[in-house]
C-alpha cells in the first residue's frame, strides 16, 4: 500500500509540473477575477427573491477574506448596486454569462489534467458553464439560508416535534455548520466530474473534491489571519492592497481546484493501469 501510495504522490507531483498547474492558476485567477463581481451582482439578486439580503451575501464575504480586501470588495458593489440605472441594468442573464466565463477557463485547466482536447461544440461548454453557474449561485444561496435562518428553522422543528431542546440544539447547531462543508464537497464534486470532456464515475471525484475542501478552508483562514496581522500589502500598494490580496488569494484557490483535479486524475490513471495489469495475468 505504500508503495502504492509513493507511486501516485510521485505521479501527482508530476502532473502539476508537466501541466504547468502554476502558470494554468494565474491565467484562471485573471478570469475568476473578471468573473466575481458579475457573479456577486447575481447572487445578490437571485437573494432578493429568496428569504436572505444581499447584505448576507456580503457579509458571508467577510468569514473567509482579508478585512481589506473585504472592504474593497464592499466598496465596489456599494459604487455598482448605487447606479442601478448603469452597471446594474445589467440583467440577471448577462450576469450569469458573464459570470460563467471563470467556470468556461476551469475547462480548460481540468481538460489539461486529464490529457485531452475539447472536443464539445462551443455552444455545449458554454452552456455547461452556465448551468453550473447557476447551480452554484443557488446552492450558495440555499446554504446561507441554513446559516442565516438555521436557528428558527431548528426551534420550529423542535416545538413541532416535542424534541428534548438541549440536545435537539446541540445536534441541530452540529448540521448547521457540518452542512455548509459538506454541500462544498458535493459542489466540486459535481465540478470534477461535469467540466472535463471525459467520462467519469462520480465516486472518483470525491477525492480531489475533499482535498480541496479542507485545504480551502485552512488556506482561506490561515491566509486572512496573516494578511489582518502580519503583511504589509497596504503599504506597499497602497489603495488597491486590497485587489492585490484578493489577486493572491484567487491564485492560490484556482491552484487549489486545479491540484483537485490533477489528484482525481492521477487516480483513474492508477487504477486504470492496475486493472489492464490485473487482466493481462
Amino acid at each position: 500500500m505504500t508503495a502504492i501510495n509513493s507511486t501516485i504522490l510521485k505521479d501527482i507531483i508530476k502532473r502539476i509540473k508537466t501541466h504547468e498547474v502554476p502558470s494554468l492558476a494565474a491565467q484562471l485567477a485573471y478570469y475568476l477575477l473578471l468573473s466575481m463581481f458579475p457573479f456577486l451582482l447575481f447572487l445578490i439578486s437571485l437573494a432578493g427573491h429568496m428569504p436572505v439580503t444581499g447584505e448576507h451575501v456580503i457579509d458571508e464575504l467577510g468569514r473567509i477574506l482579508p478585512d481589506n480586501t473585504f472592504e474593497t470588495i464592499r466598496q465596489i458593489l456599494a459604487e455598482i448596486t448605487t447606479g442601478r440605472n448603469t452597471a446594474f441594468s445589467f440583467s440577471l442573464v448577462t450576469s450569469l454569462w458573464a459570470a460563467s466565463k471563470g467556470v468556461n477557463a476551469l475547462i480548460r485547466g481540468l481538460n489539461k489534467a486529464y490529457d485531452i482536447n475539447e472536443s464539445r461544440p462551443f455552444w455545449k461548454t458554454r452552456v455547461i458553464s452556465v448551468l453550473y453557474t447557476l447551480g452554484l449561485a443557488i446552492l450558495l444561496i440555499i446554504t446561507m439560508v441554513f446559516i442565516v435562518l438555521g436557528k428558527p428553522i431548528g426551534d420550529y422543528i423542535s416545538d413541532t416535534f416535542g424534541l428534548p431542546p438541549r440536545f435537539f440544539n446541540t445536534v441541530w447547531n452540529w448540521i448547521r455548520h457540518v452542512t455548509p462543508v459538506l454541500a462544498m464537497i458535493i459542489t466540486l464534486a459535481a465540478l470534477y466530474y461535469f467540466i472535463p470532456d471525459k467520462r467519469l464515475s462520480l465516486r472518483t471525484t470525491f477525492p480531489g473534491a475533499v482535498f480541496t475542501t479542507v485545504v480551502w478552508m485552512v488556506l482561506s483562514v490561515a491566509f486572512s489571519f496573516y494578511v489582518n496581522n502580519f503583511s504589509s500589502y497596504s503599504k506597499v500598494y497602497g489603495s488597491i492592497g486590497g485587489i492585490i490580496v484578493l489577486l493572491i488569494w484567487l491564485y492560490w484557490i484556482s491552484m487549489i481546484i486545479l491540484i483537485g483535479g490533477e489528484i482525481n486524475a492521477a487516480l483513474v490513471h492508477h487504477h486504470s493501469s492496475r486493472k489492464r495489469r490485473i487482466s493481462r495475468i
